[in-house]
């Protein structure tokens, strides 16, 4: 009979390269579209971004303000601000 030790130790090799975690490739960061918030107060409404610090000024009722994503979830929350969709048909001619 003849031995089999050195093929043994090759599968074992093979088998550990076979199991062994590679390293995740970097994947670009999520783009995440803006939202667009209609105000319907009376009169003139000033709203600091929670995640960016910008400030966002709606002058008056129906004003419409594209917002970034990463300030549209505090938006959500303020009172006479409502989320509209992105891309509303226009009735204007």
């Amino acid at each position: 009979m003849g031995c089999c030790g050195n093929k043994r130790a090759q599968l074992v090799r093979r088998s550990a390269d076979a199991h062994r975690v590679l390293a995740p490739e970097e994947t670009p960061e999520p783009v995440h579209a803006p939202r667009v918030f209609e105000y319907t107060g009376r009169t003139c409404r000033t709203v600091r971004g929670a995640s960016s610090g910008t400030t966002y000024f709606f002058a008056r009722t129906g004003d419409c303000l594209e917002i970034p994503y990463e300030d549209a979830f505090a938006m959500l929350a303020e009172p006479e601000i409502l989320a509209r969709p992105m891309f509303a048909p226009s009735t204007r001619d």
